[in-house]
Formats: C-alpha cells, structure tokens, sequence
C-alpha cells in the first residue's frame, strides 16, 4: 500500500484531505488524485482540490477548485487525458466537468450526485451516479449497481469500486466478476490495467459509515487480479 500524506493540502492533519478519486497521468506518467476538502466526515466546509502525484507517488502539484467555481463541495472520481485535461465529478454542482489544468472549464455534463468518471479509449465519458452507470449525452442510465463510489474503463469493460470490493461489468449491465479488497472499507477511485488495480481508500475519513474507519485516511492500495 501507498500512504498518501495526511497534509496532500499542507496542513497536516485534519487538513481537508480524503481521497475520492484515482487516474493515471498519461501527461507525467504519475498519477492524479482527486481530493474531496473536507478533514472530517460530517463537515460542511470544503477546500477540494486535484492533486498531482508522480510515478512514485509524491506529490508534484495541486489544483485548488473552490476559488474557481462557486459553491464548489466535493471532487468525487477523476479521469486524465493525453492532452492534459481533466473529467471530474462534483456532485454539489450536479455535474460532470472537464478542465484544463489551469482549472478553466472545457466541457460539462449536468448529472446530480455524480461520484465517478470514467473515459473510454474512443473519448466516450461515463459516469457513476445515485448506483446508475451513464453514458454522457444518453437520456437514460445504462444500468444499475448495488454500490457504486469510482469507475474506471479498461479491458472492453466498466470497473466500479464498491466499499470492500471491486466489480467489473460489461457495457450491457452484466456482471462479470467480483474481487474482494482486502484491508480496504471504502473504496473510493480505481484503476485497471492487464491484471492489476491500484484503488484509493479513504476508510478513516468515514467516521458515520456503517463500517469502523481503518487508518490512514488516503491510501492507494495495489492489487494482482485473479
């Protein structure tokens, strides 16, 4: 496991850190974090960010979002582009956007309580709201889940992280595998690629899940499918 630093926000601990999304930089080849703001759950206050790790995972950059976009709340699921941008989900704004790396709005989607976002190779953006998988620019969800909090697209299927587990279903819905998590209780942002997932797991940070918290608050666990 990879522990994310208590302060990614540099204010030590209680900082307004909790990871709630996952993707791979195809710009630096590290990774890029989504940061939900908030210290402690319930709080009502934000500071959501994108934070930037590098291969390594160390922390090279962070995109501060609330000065940016009023009434910001939360980052839920992130997915980066070879050209640098950015697809997130923020679900107090009820929408899906995609930004450069400035934070400058490029596109967006209007889709309530978003918590994932996924891109496929062919540019089609998908996401994950209220257990529904959608496909943008679709009037209707494709399907259901039981649990859903991240997605991912890779190997001609959908990845949805679901608390302590990682479920891999087809485009039509289906079902197609199961893997337990070991040592995770909330998963909250996967990636996939061949035969491994790395997920990020914010499980401390749910202090009134119906889980007990597991410290630390953020970090990237790495697995070998099977």
């Amino acid at each position: 496991m990879h522990v994310l630093p208590d302060a990614a926000g540099g204010a030590g601990p209680g900082g307004g850190f909790s990871a709630t999304g996952l993707s791979l930089d195809p710009v630096t080849g590290g990774w890029v974090v989504g940061n939900d703001g908030r210290a402690t759950d319930p709080q009502t206050t934000y500071d959501p960010s994108i934070v930037f790790l590098d291969a390594h995972f160390r922390k090279h950059g962070e995109l501060k979002l609330a000065p940016l976009y009023f009434q910001h709340g939360s980052v839920q699921g992130v997915a980066a582009l070879k050209d640098g941008s950015i697809w997130y989900a923020s679900p107090l704004e009820g929408l899906v956007r995609r930004i450069d790396r400035s934070g400058r709005q490029l596109a967006r989607f209007s889709l309530p309580w978003a918590n994932g976002v996924a891109v496929s190779r062919s540019g089609a953006v998908w996401a994950l709201a209220k257990r529904k998988v959608w496909r943008m620019n679709e009037p209707a969800p494709r399907f259901s889940v039981r649990v859903g909090d991240g997605l991912c697209v890779a190997a001609g299927a959908l990845w949805c992280a679901d608390h302590d587990a990682l479920h891999q279903y087809g485009f039509d819905g289906r079902l197609m595998q199961r893997y337990v998590l070991p040592g995770v209780n909330y998963a909250e942002g996967v990636v996939v690629r061949g035969d491994e997932a790395w997920v990020v797991h914010n499980g401390s940070f749910h202090r009134s899940s119906r889980k007990a918290a597991i410290p630390p608050r953020s970090v990237i666990a790495h697995y070998a499918l099977s």
